[in-house]
């Protein structure tokens, strides 16, 4: 997708669409306060994350931020029980994140209904090196309340929420423009102290060269970046996320680095023959019946024969541009 601005974007949006996607997003704020006041009353604190808090906030000139799921922050020693109130409020998690042996999610998504709810239940956000203990004791003591859909729900703070939009700008980089957006728009709302307490935070969670890698991908954020001493030099992960590299760069930079070969085995040998369940959700013609479902795992293997040397290719550039980042 090209890189244009959001605001082009959704200049090109007509009436109607627009109407959907504001109807959408009331129906995940009703979701997303129904999902909170569960938790809630299981006695699960938990912190609504983007959404609503950034629509509201960012873009209360009248231009519209459509989102498609629900953000929500818990505390990790509680997510077993979390999972427990979202599957007795109807979600179901998505087989995607099932498998054994992968990339361990920074969330987890769960999905509702025929109009698909979407929910990702996060411990820990991309980009963060801390333990995701640290994470949610971090990021709840830079929380405040704002009103969805009529009831107050505990969101961030401005300075949390702006550190959170740098580092959705490092996670996508270039292939999201609503994310560049975003982070354009913080830059211009939030002063320096603002962003010097959101540098603090990035630092207490050992998030810093994430955190400025996604400021550097405005140019308000490169002299931002320079003003609060953020170091230059990014790691092969940020790379590959912020040039917009494929997905598959990014596991196999996470397997390069795990140790074992019997490890490594057991990640390819799941990525080729990958559970049914998995492969249902990757290609839901395979719900048809065994037959559809064998063709679904030649879909799959001819897929990965593609896109291999591609992250291969991606891998090596990233790589390389890492050693020679001054």
């Amino acid at each position: 997708m090209p890189d244009y601005p959001l605001s082009l974007m959704l200049s090109s949006i007509s009436p109607s669409d627009a109407v959907r996607q504001a109807t959408r997003s009331l129906a995940l704020d009703v979701a997303a306060v129904e999902a909170i006041e569960a938790l809630s009353a299981a006695g699960i604190q938990s912190v609504l994350l983007k959404g609503r808090s950034i629509a509201d906030w960012l873009y209360d000139d009248g231009t519209p931020r459509p989102y498609v799921d629900i953000d929500l922050l818990v505390d990790p020693g509680v997510e077993a029980r979390a999972q427990d109130v979202l599957l007795n409020l109807g979600y179901g998690k998505n087989a995607r994140d099932t498998i054994p042996f992968d990339r361990p999610p920074h969330c987890t998504l769960w999905v509702r209904g025929v109009g698909h709810t979407a929910l990702e239940l996060h411990t820990t956000l991309v980009g963060v090196g801390a333990p995701r203990e640290s994470v949610w004791r971090t990021l709840s003591s830079h929380k405040e309340t704002l009103h969805v859909a009529g009831r107050p729900l505990p969101v961030l703070s401005p300075a949390a929420i702006a550190f959170q939009i740098a580092l959705h700008a490092a996670q996508h980089g270039p292939t999201s423009p609503k994310a560049l957006e975003d982070l354009n728009r913080a830059l211009k709302r939030v002063d320096f102290e603002g962003w010097r307490i959101a540098a603090s935070i990035a630092e207490g969670l050992d998030a810093i060269p994430a955190f400025g890698v996604g400021l550097r991908l405005d140019g308000e954020g490169v002299e931002l970046a320079d003003e609060l001493g953020l170091p230059s030099r990014p790691t092969v992960e940020l790379i590959i996320r912020s040039r917009g590299h494929s997905r598959g760069a990014l596991a196999l930079d996470w397997l390069d680095a795990r140790p074992g070969v019997a490890f490594k085995a057991r990640f390819l040998l799941r990525k080729i023959a990958s559970p049914r369940r998995f492969i249902r959700d990757w290609d839901p013609r395979a719900t048809r019946g065994p037959g559809a479902l064998a063709l679904a795992y030649v879909r799959r293997w001819i897929w990965l024969a593609r896109e291999t040397p591609g992250a291969i290719r991606d891998l090596r550039r990233a790589k390389r541009e890492a050693r020679w980042n001054p």
